[in-house]
């Protein structure tokens, strides 16, 4: 019997800790945009083996450290390359200088790729209705208004990494797809063809927030 109740014990301290630590994911989401959620050693859920006697967790921190560089890497490739196009310099005079700077040929060839594609959940939810071509300019006001900020900056390159896992999923989704397209896109569409300025600025600001984070909500929970 006194094992029953240890056991329940320790279940309940297991359902605990998940909800708490469910509710510190969703916080540092909002707090940071650049956090990916459920993805700490938490989640691992080796410390359950330690709380029941099965095991004991293990850090591999050269593998956890050797993955920060490389994000780092790609990240400050991408910025590189991006503010050379800014210059609008010739690509194979970026890729001579990104290649002194010391880039690999894989981070040179990722770098051009995240910049010229981009607008994967937009593109998505288009399922053939809309031409690719006309997404063009959100994606030109995403490089020349968004991105000139902090935050835009940071929300943008949370995108590129999350985007594209997104898109294949709305791609499977046409009810989200059609939601999408028009209730955000064909609205940011008509607001980013006229003149910019501070309120069609902010409204595409919010439209690009709630596409990503509804889309993020409903493919995760898959529930549209």
């Amino acid at each position: 019997m006194e094992i029953l109740i240890m056991a329940a014990i320790l279940a309940a301290c297991v359902v605990v800790a998940c909800v708490i630590g469910f509710v510190i994911e969703v916080i540092k989401k909002i707090v940071d945009f650049d956090h990916e959620m459920f993805s700490g050693d938490f989640w691992e859920f080796e410390w359950v083996k330690t709380l029941f006697g099965f095991g004991s967790s293990v850090n591999n921190q050269a593998e956890v450290e050797r993955r920060v560089e490389e994000e780092f890497r790609a990240k400050d490739a991408y910025d590189t390359y991006k503010s050379y196009r800014n210059m609008q310099m010739d690509e194979n005079d970026i890729d001579d200088f990104m290649r002194i700077k010391g880039y690999s040929r894989d981070e040179r060839d990722e770098a051009r790729r995240d910049y010229n594609s981009g607008c994967y959940i937009a593109t998505a939810s288009l399922q053939g209705d809309i031409p690719y071509d006309d997404l063009l300019p959100l994606k030109q006001w995403r490089y020349e208004v968004m991105e000139k900020s902090e935050f835009g900056n940071k929300l943008s390159n949370h995108y590129r990494r999350t985007a594209p896992g997104l898109a294949k999923k709305v791609d499977q989704m046409p009810k989200l797809a059609s939601f999408l397209r028009e209730w955000f896109i064909r609205p940011s569409l008509a607001m980013v063809s006229k003149k910019r300025t501070f309120f069609r600025n902010t409204l595409l600001y919010i439209n690009f927030f709630f596409v990503l984070g509804l889309t993020t909500i409903f493919t995760k929970f898959k529930k549209f």
